[in-house]
């Protein structure tokens, strides 16, 4: 029998699908629009987002309540929501890593669950 999936397995897996695209990750900012001005995540001409503002668009809203990211970004293996975007914003981080971090997430959830 499958393991039961975990709250954060469908967040991750939206987050994961919105940043597959290297051209829709930023850092610096939670989102930015085609001309590279930095926005909210849930900014209507958004075309690329940090990976925490992924996941505010894929919650659908601009929260700041810092339980939620907090949530989120423990389930990444972080402490906080803090940690995670300096993590994300870090001069050496690429888009590979990005990715590999939530492949690395969704694959732990899918197997183990909570």
């Amino acid at each position: 029998m499958d393991p039961p999936m975990s709250n954060a397995l469908p967040l991750l897996r939206a987050v994961r699908a919105r940043l597959a695209d290297e051209a829709r990750w930023t850092k610096g900012d939670y989102s930015r629009d085609a001309n590279g001005i930095g926005h909210w995540a849930t900014y209507p001409e958004a075309v690329c987002w940090c990976i925490a503002g992924a996941r505010d668009v894929a919650v659908n809203d601009g929260s700041r309540d810092a339980s939620r990211h907090d949530a989120f970004a423990q389930s990444l293996g972080f402490a906080n929501g803090q940690e995670l975007i300096d993590w994300n914003d870090a001069p050496d981080r690429t888009h590979a890593d990005i990715i590999a971090r939530l492949d690395e997430a969704i694959e732990r959830e899918e197997n183990h669950g909570n």
